[in-house]
């Protein structure tokens, strides 16, 4: 698994990466001391789902998820999570918006000047 993350990510094929994913699921799997059939049971999939992932082999996206929740391991989705984060400029944008209503709401509040001569 050294030599395959050397390659730029967009120049990695497809079954590099099916291949990534297989030696991935395969190490997890061996950290936790489990078999293959154990974790195929835990996971409600069958064994050769298992042995088809860990040997770089296309599976079923859903069995794939299953697994990964098995080993504890869904956060590797969590670049797919979107964040509403506003842009510095977008930010920008938002509060000179807020400033001018400020501004346009100040002025309308001013009191006119009364017409009414003083008694001095």
């Amino acid at each position: 698994m050294t030599e395959i993350n050397n390659i730029p990510r967009y120049a990695r094929s497809d079954l590099g990466y099916l291949s990534m994913i297989g030696s991935f699921i395969s190490q997890k799997r061996k950290e936790r001391k489990r078999t293959q059939e154990e974790l195929a049971k835990s996971a409600n999939v069958n064994r050769s789902t298992i042995q088809n992932i860990e040997r770089g082999k296309s599976v079923n996206l859903l069995s794939l998820i299953q697994v990964l929740r098995v080993l504890e391991q869904l956060h590797v989705f969590d670049s797919f999570l979107e964040e509403r984060a506003i842009s510095p400029l977008k930010l920008a944008e938002l509060e000179h918006k807020e400033v001018k209503r400020v501004r346009a709401s100040a002025k309308m509040s001013v009191p006119k000047k009364n017409n009414r001569k003083s008694n001095w």
